[in-house]
């Protein structure tokens, strides 16, 4: 077996600190023996292919300053926890879910957006799009995945049957991913880059590895240092953010239900920084005229690309870098206040992302119900928030919360523009017993009629308090 190990032929990555080096390590190798090397220049980065055998022997050539890892392999993210989930679908609603206003002509238009995926296929929901495509390694097409690079098209570009967030936005496709859904942390790289160098202000990524790579680290770094918003996936197995997505500069984000609840599949952790539609998303995916419920954080990782073009395209002085920022600082708060490790900031909102600068907007709305840790004295502690929606300082905002049948009420003044506010009712240890479920109400106002519109003011959710 040993022996296996030692012959297998694998790829293997090296970095320079400069171009100077790059070259006089290219050479090494060749000197050494290496063929086929593959280049990213703007990494300063090369690619091998070896078996172990041959790469220790690579190795005793190359200089101290080169570093090196073994690529890792890129996958889509896993469907199964998808599969066995059971949440709220989005079908066709999601441009009104998400507070796109369809009315609004060139949405999009004049921003390219490059999806980092598996091949386009020839679906009729992207016939009239604006594409371009740019194929570095020539990957198999076909497979049982291979029409997600198609959904991820469809959510941002689709013309008809589905009808895109931003279907006058021009879309760039990068395979990096063949038609089973794999890909290498290397491809992706050469994507990344790519993409930046092709012009394109908005990168997305429904993909991951959870493995951390000296190269996909190069390739975010150089799409930050270019000013391009890179957006991914958190990932489908409920578990730590997957890479890109957990890189502090790529907007990571997971997946929430119609009715705005976490899916439990999304990965989550710290770096989460947004959550988006990702349940039964109606989206194209193979030729023709096939419509699916689109799934997972692949679904979420479009539409936050897509609000980023759709808020550059409605005010040109943004860049996307600036456009993101303001997607982010206007989400709408859910589950912790602020922001926590299921929903980072909160759920997309397209319109208060557009509407960001624009006065006189007067919202308070119920916001999340969290339950805290048990505390030493046995209860559980329910925080139930409230959000002020709008672009103006609400000078009084009463939240009143009841769990269980037991009632609070706190006032807040002067609560500004995206401003949380939080009370919290505290549930005995007897009253959750079993795991009984429990009611979970609130309700805001602004005693000074500083609300525009009502229809967000309560919110009542079901939580079960499982014995630890």
């Amino acid at each position: 077996m040993e022996a296996a190990d030692e012959a297998e032929s694998r790829l293997w990555n090296l970095h320079a600190p400069d171009a100077e080096r790059l070259a006089v390590l290219k050479v090494k190798l060749e000197t050494a023996g290496a063929k086929e090397l593959v280049e990213i220049p703007a990494l300063n980065m090369l690619q091998l292919r070896a078996s172990r055998k041959e790469w220790n022997t690579f190795a005793a050539h190359l200089p101290t300053w080169a570093d090196t890892e073994a690529d890792v392999v890129v996958w889509l993210p896993d469907e199964q926890k998808v599969i066995d989930y059971s949440g709220r679908p989005v079908g066709h609603r999601l441009l009104e879910w998400l507070g796109v206003d369809d009315r609004l002509a060139e949405r999009g238009s004049e921003v390219k957006i490059a999806v980092l995926d598996t091949a386009l296929q020839e679906s009729d929901t992207l016939n009239g799009a604006r594409i371009d495509v740019l194929d570095l390694y020539g990957l198999m097409a076909e497979g049982n995945t291979s029409g997600h690079g198609t959904a991820v098209a469809s959510i941002l570009v689709g013309q008809s049957d589905v009808r895109g967030i931003v279907p006058d936005a021009t879309l760039l496709s990068i395979p990096v991913m063949n038609g089973e859904g794999e890909g290498s942390a290397f491809q992706v790289a050469s994507g990344i880059v790519a993409a930046v160098d092709a012009g394109a202000s908005v990168i997305t990524m429904s993909l991951g590895t959870p493995m951390d790579s000296m190269v996909l680290r190069e390739a975010v770094a150089y799409a930050a240092e270019k000013g391009v918003a890179v957006v991914a996936s958190t990932g489908n197995d409920g578990g730590a953010v997957c890479y890109p997505a957990a890189y502090p500069s790529v907007i990571a984000v997971g997946a929430v239900d119609a009715a705005g609840e976490y899916a439990a599949f999304s990965n989550i952790g710290p770096q989460v920084d947004v959550t988006a539609p990702g349940v039964g998303v109606a989206a194209g995916w193979s030729e023709g005229a096939e419509i699916v419920g689109f799934s997972g954080t692949s679904a979420s990782a479009p539409c936050v690309a897509g609000v980023i073009a759709y808020v550059m395209s409605q005010d040109r002085s943004l860049s996307a870098t600036e456009a993101a920022a303001q997607v982010l600082a206007n989400a709408d708060d859910n589950g912790a206040p602020d922001v926590d490790d299921y929903y980072g900031v909160g759920l997309l909102n397209a319109q208060r992302s557009v509407q960001a600068k624009t006065p006189g907007i007067h919202e308070v709305a119920a916001a999340g119900h969290d339950v805290g840790e048990r505390t030493e004295g046995g209860a559980y502690p329910v925080t139930v928030s409230a959000q002020n929606r709008g672009t103006e300082v609400v000078t009084s905002v009463e939240l009143t919360g009841i769990v269980d049948g037991k009632s609070k009420t706190m006032t807040f003044n002067n609560v500004a523009p995206g401003q949380v506010v939080s009370l919290v009712v505290e549930v005995s240890e007897q009253a959750v017993a079993g795991e009984r479920p429990i009611e979970v109400e609130s309700a805001v106002v602004s005693p000074d009629g500083q609300d525009d519109w009502q229809g967000n003011n309560q919110r009542r959710s079901i939580l079960t308090f499982r014995e630890e």
